[in-house]
């Protein structure tokens, strides 16, 4: 079991690294264009934002899974459209993220330097605003990783997404379950010792 559970951690690091990438970068592309340049630039990429939010993700999650299993489709080929369509539903958090910090970068002096040189535009947003921002971004990536791990956890339930012979750690849920199941009275009774042992030696 334990072998199994280290290789479907393998697994599901590796999707999880590539839906932050993706995420990531398609967030910081329009973050970056929707706070550097703001008016109706702004306003249009946060509708989009807004829309992507109402969106329910996980039933078209399900929905796209369910009919790959009924056209057959290789279990390689399916972890990578599961991979590009979780980065292509996660990126409105990053985008949100980037944009609130351009625009209080936008306003500082050295932006008002890069604007007397010259510097293109693009320039700007990729060599002097991105970067200021890869502090809050490598938190808030570190933090989505665990989120995405569940999200493909979840995505097993289904049995659409997940098929022999990859082994995701969602695939496992089941023994992880009954497991516990069969554990659960011997852990309570020891939780309460352990709690009596530890408020005696508190007074």
């Amino acid at each position: 079991m334990l072998t199994r559970l280290m290789y479907g951690g393998r697994v599901s690091l590796y999707i999880g690294f590539v839906v932050v990438i993706i995420e990531t970068v398609i967030g910081m592309l329009m973050g970056g264009i929707s706070g550097y340049f703001g008016g109706w630039i702004d306003d249009l990429i946060m509708r989009v934002v807004d829309v992507f939010y109402c969106i329910p993700t996980i039933p078209i999650h399900i929905i796209i899974g369910a009919a790959m299993d009924a056209m057959h489709v290789d279990p390689k080929v399916r972890m990578l459209y599961l991979m590009i369509i979780l980065g292509f539903f996660g990126w409105p958090s990053i985008t949100r993220l980037v944009r609130g910090e351009i625009l209080t970068l936008r306003e500082q002096e050295f932006m008002t330097a890069t604007e007397a040189t010259g510097i293109k535009p693009i320039h700007r947003i990729t060599r002097h605003l991105l970067p200021n921002v890869i502090p809050q971004l490598i938190v808030t990536c570190t933090m989505s990783l665990g989120g995405v791990i569940l999200t493909e956890a979840v995505l097993f339930l289904p049995r659409s997404w997940c098929k022999v012979p990859l082994r995701f750690l969602g695939k496992y849920h089941k023994r992880c379950k009954q497991y516990l199941c069969t554990q659960q009275l011997s852990f309570h009774l020891g939780s309460r010792r352990r709690l009596l042992i530890a408020y005696g030696t508190c007074v």
